[in-house]
């Protein structure tokens, strides 16, 4: 199991990758001008030139997914539910994927990708997960099922007076960012969601052994242990 503290919920493992839009199969040079402003409007162009590349991933993944886990037919399902959007369910959870204009490198489109709505976390420890997806993320996220004050936990934080802990946030303590000396990933909370990240993508087995290590240093201290 990932986790058995009633503290969290909606696990997530998430991915987030940057290419220049022009090297899109359906940009055309000549027809199109790469937008110098994120917004809805080019979140709608991006996902229109990018459909190819999207539909060549999800197959991609679809083919990989099944040949890893040893999938049926009837075991997994592909849809595009919106432009841009696309989504392979399996009976463990659901792999998504979404294209969009990047808003602090117009010349970039961005690739977020999630594995979402775990229905068995002892899938996510096998080795035909980490075949899959290893490389593809750089974080495991958590929304808080229970009521949080980001202030109190800063507050316990900073009571423990402890050396390895260096913390940061924003004056409105809105934000928070938790780096531990000798483990290889970054706490991060805000709107209710605690992000344990690595600042680069990694191997799905090394995501895992960082959630492990904060949540028993810190986590389990501080937000409550299962």
């Amino acid at each position: 199991m990932i986790v058995n503290s009633t503290q969290f919920d909606g696990v997530a493992f998430v991915g987030r990758t940057k290419a220049p839009i022009s090297e899109l199969t359906d940009f055309d040079k000549k027809r199109h001008k790469i937008p110098q402003q994120a917004d809805d409007r080019s979140d709608n162009f991006v996902a229109s030139i990018a459909n190819t590349d999207l539909e060549n991933y999800l197959e991609s993944e679809f083919q990989n997914l099944r040949t890893a886990f040893k999938f049926k037919r009837l075991d997994l399902t592909r849809s595009n539910p919106a432009p841009g959007c696309g989504a392979i369910e399996t009976p463990h959870f659901i792999y998504a994927i979404n294209v969009s204009h990047c808003a602090d490198s117009p010349n970039s489109v961005v690739w977020d990708r999630s594995v979402i709505e775990i229905k068995n976390p002892d899938a996510v420890s096998t080795p035909a997960f980490a075949q899959v997806f290893d490389g593809h993320f750089d974080r495991i996220e958590f929304t808080l099922s229970q009521p949080f004050e980001l202030t109190d936990w800063i507050d316990n934080i900073e009571a423990m007076e402890d050396d390895r802990l260096q913390l940061s946030y924003d004056s409105q303590a809105t934000y928070c960012r938790l780096e531990i000396d000798n483990i290889n990933a970054i706490i991060e909370i805000a709107d209710g969601v605690v992000a344990v990240a690595h600042q680069e993508l990694a191997r799905t087995d090394e995501i895992l052994t960082s959630f492990l290590e904060v949540k028993k240093s810190i986590l389990d201290t501080v937000v409550g242990g299962a």
